[in-house]
């Protein structure tokens, strides 16, 4: 039997084997620790941001796409004959995707991928872009940012600051606050979207630019879905692969 600093005639030092699985073992408690408070941590950022985000572009390219290239206006007009409310809830579901994409930018789980990078940063770039027209959907950066908080609240939760948006309802009474409503780029929009009864009555730098606003949404659930193994419409009627510029090209 091997006494204190001995060996049991094979080289091995028990004492030393024993340290070493004892060091083993708590490394792997705590990578298994770790990596379950990974695993929460995703989750959490998935139902507070990544997924509230992915909606509102969702949803904004959906409008987009059914007033560009089908018959939105339509549709919409007979769903709301009396006040065409329809054209603030568009400039409602926009300030909701300002307001997640912030959020998203700031406290999300992709403020290193390129592609997301790039694809956001068009999406802004298209709503400022006032080299064709502005206007109608027209609001450069800082307007963006004034929608965003225009809509967006927060509260401290169990694990911090907790993002929400304001509803239809309050956002509809924050519009006829003159504080709110001080912005020429809004009230062009506001008007436009009212008086239109077809595409066609919006002009061509405007259709563009939700053409090519609503492309950048597409790609960039596109490359969420992939990323997240997620896609909210993936069984719906709901086809982000229909692009409004395409479409309305070839429609007689």
């Amino acid at each position: 039997m091997p006494v204190d600093g001995a060996t049991d005639g094979t080289g091995l030092d028990w004492e030393l084997l024993v340290a070493v699985a004892a060091v083993v073992v708590t490394a792997a408690t705590g990578l298994g620790a770790w990596f379950q408070w990974y695993r929460d941590r995703k989750r959490k950022l998935a139902a507070a941001i990544v997924n509230p985000f992915m909606l509102a572009c969702e949803e904004l390219q959906s409008r987009f796409y059914n007033l560009v290239a089908m018959t939105g206006f339509e549709v919409l007009r007979k769903r709301y004959p009396e006040d065409n409310r329809h054209a603030e809830e568009t400039l409602y579901l926009v300030a909701q995707y300002f307001a997640w994409a912030r959020c998203f930018y700031r406290y999300g789980p992709y403020a290193d991928d390129a592609r997301v990078i790039e694809l956001t940063e068009a999406v802004r770039f298209a709503f400022a872009d006032s080299s064709r027209d502005v206007g109608v959907m027209c609001f450069y950066r800082l307007e963006q940012q004034n929608l965003a908080h225009m809509v967006l609240q927060t509260r401290e939760g169990e694990a911090g600051l907790d993002f929400d948006v304001i509803s239809f309802a309050a956002f509809r009474e924050r519009l006829a606050d003159p504080g709110y409503f001080d912005s020429p780029a809004i009230q062009q929009t506001l008007s436009a979207l009212r008086a239109a009864e077809q595409p066609s009555d919006l002009s061509e730098p405007v259709l563009e630019r939700m053409e090519t606003i609503q492309e950048k949404l597409v790609a960039l659930l596109e490359h969420l879905d992939r990323a997240e193994k997620l896609s909210f419409f993936a069984h719906g009627t709901h086809d982000r692969r229909r692009l409004a510029r395409a479409t309305r090209r070839s429609t007689p």
